[in-house]
């Protein structure tokens, strides 16, 4: 009967030599080299909460030919693939997990080698405000009102019913020569999460900044 063939295996560019390697041929790939990696927020040291856009941005020492492919995780769940540094969720929780990895193809001259150089960031584990913030406000002059919007449903009850009433804001006003004849909203009407403000004020010149505050 005839003799077996002698096996040659091809190992990828990271398998370690522990010793009795006969038949195995290891290769390497310095072509690629990949180090610090890490996964920020962006802006960095904003306070965040729940509900709101959060933009994650990956960032890498990487020298090679091939074009890296980088993916993101939110709980260990792959939510993004592509080129992009950038991750956006408004769907991101207090508590979540989210981190990014690298991948990038063998760039070797081994025939056959489908290997990949992969590097994963640091977990970055989110710690987001739960309550309720004012995440924009639009003053129309005309109407002399102010639309604040919310960036989750809010209510007058501690048992959380009722919607907002005037008496719930306190109104002041700083700046320019305008007065405020009132610190609470003349009117209030709610669409959504937006309620918009009725101010009674006089004189204003256009230079007074409005500050709008939960009434405790």
């Amino acid at each position: 009967m005839p003799l077996p063939l002698a096996l040659l295996v091809t190992l990828g560019p990271y398998s370690q030599n522990e010793g009795n390697v006969s038949g195995f041929n290891f290769n390497t790939d310095s072509g690629n080299t990949l180090s610090g990696m890490t996964i920020t927020t962006s802006p960095t040291g904003a306070t965040f909460y729940q509900n709101q856009e959060i933009t994650f941005v990956v960032s890498s020492t990487y020298t090679g030919q091939n074009s890296s492919v980088i993916h993101f995780f939110v709980n260990g769940i792959k939510t993004q693939t592509g080129t992009s540094t950038i991750y956006s969720s408004d769907t991101i929780e207090n508590g979540d997990i989210v981190f990014s990895s690298i991948e990038i193809p063998y760039s070797g001259t081994v025939t056959g080698c489908s290997f990949s150089t992969i590097g994963k960031t640091d977990d970055l584990t989110m710690s987001l405000s739960n309550y309720p913030v004012i995440i924009s406000s639009t003053y129309s002059q005309t109407a002399n009102n102010v639309a604040v919007t919310f960036n989750e449903p809010v209510f007058t009850n501690n048992d959380g019913s009722g919607n907002l009433i005037a008496s719930d804001f306190q109104l002041s006003l700083l700046g320019g020569s305008g007065q405020l004849n009132s610190s609470t909203p003349s009117s209030i009407s709610k669409n959504g999460n937006i309620y918009t403000l009725g101010i009674n004020t006089s004189n204003l010149v256009g230079s007074e900044v409005l500050t709008i505050r939960p009434n405790n």
